[in-house]
């Protein structure tokens, strides 16, 4: 069985100092490849951290660029969850889609849980599935006319609305449909 302490010289080898120093360079280079990245558009720790991986960088690198980062508050899941649930609204989904589109992105749940429902005290999700119903009206309209109500739930749930507003909703519509 092999010997596996450790002698001084193997500590302060000057070849050991050499291998230090080329992960300070991989960690330069990591670092800029990063700076890069977020130029274009803010990132998650999460999709940060695979597109440098996908950039051959050993995951310690990885670690101690995102620290850095957000160090300098060059990255923050925070702000940048606040944003990317804004950029989704335009996509009218519900709850439960952003909510996986944060997941996706590497957001913690409780930041994500936190952002949506403030997100959602101000927009409402009912009135979300309402302007995706008008939005596809003619869709829903031939839905209803043919007694597809299934197939309406269906599209409304596949967006991403939770149950509770897919049946209100849906309510909603059929008073409508009836009145006219």
């Amino acid at each position: 069985m092999p010997n596996l302490t450790l002698s001084k010289n193997f500590l302060t080898n000057p070849q050991r100092r050499k291998e230090k120093k080329i992960d300070n360079s991989q960690f330069e280079e990591a670092y800029k490849k990063a700076l890069n990245i977020i130029k274009y558009s803010p990132q998650m720790e999460k999709t940060l951290s695979i597109k440098l991986k996908q950039k051959g960088f050993d995951k310690e690198i990885i670690e101690k660029v995102i620290e850095k980062l957000k160090e300098y508050n060059f990255l923050n899941d925070l702000e940048n969850s606040q944003s990317y649930i804004r950029s989704l609204t335009g996509k009218l989904y519900g709850k439960n889609k952003i909510l996986a589109k944060l997941f996706e992105k590497g957001i913690k749940k409780d930041i994500a849980e936190s952002q949506l429902s403030d997100f959602f005290v101000e927009n409402p999700e009912e009135e979300i599935a309402n302007k995706f119903i008008q939005k596809n009206q003619t869709t829903f309209k031939d839905f209803f006319e043919n007694g597809q109500i299934d197939k309406f739930k269906q599209k409304l749930y596949n967006h991403g609305f939770t149950i509770e507003t897919i049946e209100r909703v849906t309510r909603e519509f059929r008073e409508k449909m009836e009145y006219f």
